[in-house]
């Protein structure tokens, strides 16, 4: 019920581009949307507060991505599978719910980077807390 009262409020105050903003600041005031935003972490607030609660330890992403190439467990995988076909299931359900972005150019250097800081959050990751 929860689940559907979020859609309900989020397709009603949800802002699509009728034409792209021309600058940033006119772009960070039409993503403005404080209501899904607060709502969206207290719900992830309360989804990793249980998981550690529970489990004893918190969703790490990247160690998961790590151990489904290393070492692929059922668990691991599940996880993996479930980011996927939640985005897959609010694309089919409510795909208003989805944000459009300006299109932008894909260069290498950008892409490179991003790979880089996603390896070095993990790696750090596994060295901290190893």
């Amino acid at each position: 019920m929860l689940f559907v009262s979020l859609l309900i409020l989020g397709r009603q105050s949800f802002v699509r581009f009728k034409s792209y903003p021309s600058s940033s600041l006119e772009l960070i005031t039409t993503m403005f949307t404080p209501v899904e935003t607060t709502l969206g972490a207290l719900l992830m607030h309360r989804a990793t507060s249980l998981l550690l609660f529970n489990n004893g330890k918190v969703l790490g992403v990247s160690g998961i991505l790590r151990r489904s190439f290393t070492q692929p467990t059922l668990p691991d995988l599940s996880v993996i599978a479930g980011m996927v076909f939640g985005v897959a299931t609010i694309a089919l359900l409510a795909p208003t719910m989805l944000p459009e972005y300006p299109s932008w150019s894909l260069t290498l250097t950008p892409v490179l980077a991003t790979i880089a800081a996603g390896f070095f959050t993990g790696w750090g990751t596994k060295v901290w807390y190893s």
